[in-house]
């Protein structure tokens, strides 16, 4: 992963955020640890899950198929 160094500190770049971005140990460490890598990264808050809203005929359906 590629670091840049700014006047307020090192950012991560992303590759693609449709992708899957790998960083390696040193990156984490340069961003000054964990913590401060998951804030930059935005790793630190929730996940917003969607809404399921299915009939119970659709959950039956869903059950005898095994999805």
């Amino acid at each position: 992963m590629e670091t840049t160094k700014t006047k307020k500190g090192l950012v991560i770049k992303k590759i693609n955020p449709k992708a899957w971005n790998i960083y390696k140990p040193k990156d984490i460490v340069a961003v000054g640890g964990i913590e401060k890598f998951s804030q930059l990264i935005g790793n630190d808050k929730e996940i917003e899950l969607p809404k399921f809203d299915f009939t119970e005929q659709e959950w039956e359906e869903m059950l005898k198929k095994g999805i």
